[in-house]
């Protein structure tokens, strides 16, 4: 039942979901939606439909129908080999650069919060999920 992030290549999370990868596109609120990583298809005839919507850290509704495509399964497998490597090539921590569950975002979160002796004021500063995993990657190159 934990989701599982990944960081993009270009250090965005992308939910894995089933073998699929989605992006997320949008935020409100409690709610963050996100699309199929095929919905950016340069021909619209080719773009997925799939989505799906995250309430309060939890998979609420896939939408939108069947996949178009094959799954992800060798792009997010290049993905993690890619952060493997990056991450032994800094010395970074693979744990915090492979791959993220909603968990592990929240644990991340309270520990950004306790580290930096927020008020408890600022405790209730809403981070987004790129915005804590940007923090968290910060922290672990000081």
């Amino acid at each position: 039942d934990e989701l599982v992030f990944i960081e993009s290549p270009w250090s965005t999370p992308c939910l894995v979901l089933n073998g699929y990868m989605y992006n997320c596109h949008s935020r409100k609120s409690n709610k963050q939606y996100w699309r199929c990583h095929n919905y950016s298809k340069k021909a619209h005839e080719m773009r997925c439909r799939s989505r799906c919507v995250l309430e309060n850290g939890r998979l609420k509704s896939v939408t939108g129908g069947l996949h178009n495509h094959q799954p992800h399964t060798e792009k997010i497998d290049k993905i993690i080999q890619r952060n493997k490597m990056a991450a032994i090539g800094t010395g970074r921590k693979l744990s915090r650069t492979h791959s993220f569950t909603q968990l592990q975002l929240q644990e991340q979160k309270q520990e950004f919060i306790d580290e930096h002796q927020l008020t408890s004021d600022a405790a209730t500063l809403q981070l987004t999920d790129q915005e804590l995993m940007h923090a968290s990657m910060m922290l672990m190159h000081e």
